[in-house]
């Protein structure tokens, strides 16, 4: 989930939900596609894009295995173009040596969710699952390692002094996402998987919910769920608001103000929901 900034929400500066499409097929004619088989062996995007379920305040997920490190640059310039047209992508680069070496920070949690985008919705060229080595980490262990990198992200970010408008909004960041990341992780730890045998996958935020329900876990875990949700709802409410000019210009830093406010009192509530699952995970 992307945050914008004070500057981007009073400029307007916020995409349209039909051009997530375009724009994806932009990034990839500009640094996938032509280079297939020899500077890129395979990609794939991933995430809410995919799906069809993308709103304003998405980001585009992509994934790529590269075999030449100058190719990095024209990634960084297709990322550009698409930040031109108010578009974030966040791509997840790997050389090919180092996947195959297992120099890589895709553990065997996080693969189980990359594999059921690429078998749904397809990869450009290789699959890069092939190419990428596993860690043989038991999926156990790497469970707890993901949902250490969460909690240490939550507590670092809000220890941390922000110096500068982006590192306040990486935070907030982190405070809206990993509760979803942390989510997919307790229903891994759970059931195995991400999801129960014969069951149609469909990686949204509600099918999580719907199954993480099941566990019976205590009710202030759903409460946590329930904030991260309903913020995240009414911070897209009023992008889309500002984005249609329905937002009155005098109220327009006032508003978006006491909405970062609004999501940085999640950060309890986030807190609270993963350490309780880690805790779960652990044991302890």
């Amino acid at each position: 989930m992307r945050i914008f900034s004070l500057d981007d929400f009073v400029n307007n500066r916020i995409p349209g939900i039909n051009h997530f499409r375009e724009v994806l097929e932009e990034f990839e004619k500009g640094c996938v596609l032509p280079f297939l088989g020899k500077e890129v062996m395979g990609s794939f995007a991933y995430g809410s894009v995919n799906r069809g379920d993308c709103n304003v305040a998405s980001d585009i997920d992509y994934f790529m295995i590269i075999s030449d490190e100058r190719h990095k640059e024209r990634i960084k310039l297709a990322a550009q173009k698409a930040y031109g047209r108010f578009i974030d992508i966040q791509a997840r680069v790997v050389h090919v040596d180092h996947a195959r070496a297992g120099l890589h920070r895709i553990d065997d949690s996080f693969r189980q969710h990359l594999e059921f985008t690429v078998q749904k919705y397809g990869h450009r060229g290789k699959n890069p699952l092939d190419i990428l080595s596993r860690g043989n980490v038991p999926l156990r262990r790497g469970l707890l390692n993901s949902m250490g990198i969460y909690l240490m992200k939550l507590n670092n970010g809000y220890c941390k002094a922000h110096t500068s408008e982006s590192e306040s909004l990486e935070f907030l960041r982190d405070i809206m996402e990993k509760l979803w990341h942390a989510m997919r992780v307790a229903v891994q730890h759970a059931l195995g998987s991400v999801v129960r045998p014969g069951e149609d996958f469909e990686d949204t935020k509600e099918q999580l919910i719907r199954i993480f329900q099941t566990f019976r876990y205590s009710p202030d875990l759903m409460s946590d769920i329930d904030e991260i949700k309903n913020t995240a709802i009414e911070y897209t409410t009023l992008l889309k608001a500002r984005q249609k000019g329905l937002v009155p210009k005098d109220r327009m830093f006032s508003l978006y103000n006491e909405m970062l406010k609004r999501i940085e009192g999640c950060y309890e509530s986030a807190y609270h929901f993963i350490d309780k699952n880690s805790r779960i995970i652990a044991g302890i």
